[in-house]
């Protein structure tokens, strides 16, 4: 049964891959999960179950199964910061925090986290096109902040990462992702996933800032692109 369950899960796990869910997407529910796969309501919820331990989905009793670790904060919960803040505000913080969150994860990441994140960062190098380049490279940074393992700088990390995901910018920023652009950012993933891989703190600080250096200049070039004022960004 443990072999099915295992089997089950990773089925589940495939679906998403395969139909490209964001985090946050909503899965189809149980009873739907089990006609597709073929298997019964409580073998179904023993799989999702396991998914969710390994933080790959998490459910809300009421409202579904969604992909992904559970949140620390919801939407609406941050409206008004989200509201108020602007891109270049989202930018600074990240190259404030997730440095730090690097240095962390090379030194307290166990191997299965570090398998994760090498797996993650394969799979953002290997994208065809921006849509599944985001959705692996939100993974990467997001199994990086996981791996450090402080729940205060966690949650700092997903409040920004959600923020970051409702303002305007974020999809400005798609257009200056070109093939070079993102085969760059995966050179610089691959430096951090080295160096957390390695155990070198101070190496994986220093990739984590230089790649944030890099989001940054990325934000001042969408400005000029679009030939917008900062105003524009609600500053």
């Amino acid at each position: 049964m443990e072999r099915n369950l295992d089997a089950l899960a990773k089925a589940i796990s495939d679906l998403i891959d395969e139909a490209r869910l964001p985090e946050g997407e909503r899965l189809p529910t149980e009873r739907e999960l089990s006609e597709r796969l073929g298997a019964s309501r409580w073998q179904t919820r023993q799989a999702l179950e396991k998914l969710e331990k390994q933080g790959r989905i998490w459910r809300h009793v009421g409202k579904g199964t969604f992909v992904g670790p559970r949140p620390t904060v919801e939407v609406e919960a941050l409206r008004l910061l989200i509201d108020n803040s602007n891109p270049m505000e989202v930018v600074e913080t990240r190259h404030t925090i997730e440095p730090a969150l690097a240095a962390m994860a090379a030194l307290r990441a166990d191997t299965a986290q570090i398998a994760e994140i090498q797996s993650i960062g394969r799979r953002c190098a290997a994208a065809r096109n921006i849509e599944i380049y985001e959705v692996w490279d939100e993974k990467l940074h997001a199994a990086i902040a996981r791996a450090a393992g402080n729940k205060i700088l966690l949650a700092m990390f997903e409040t920004v990462n959600e923020i970051r995901k409702q303002i305007v910018w974020n999809t400005m920023r798609r257009s200056t992702l070109k093939p070079e652009r993102r085969a760059h950012f995966s050179e610089q993933h691959r430096r951090i996933i080295e160096a957390i891989a390695a155990r070198d703190a101070d190496a994986a600080n220093t990739a984590m800032r230089e790649h944030m250096a890099t989001n940054i200049e990325v934000y001042q070039n969408v400005v000029r692109a679009e030939k917008f004022g900062l105003s524009v960004f609600r500053t």
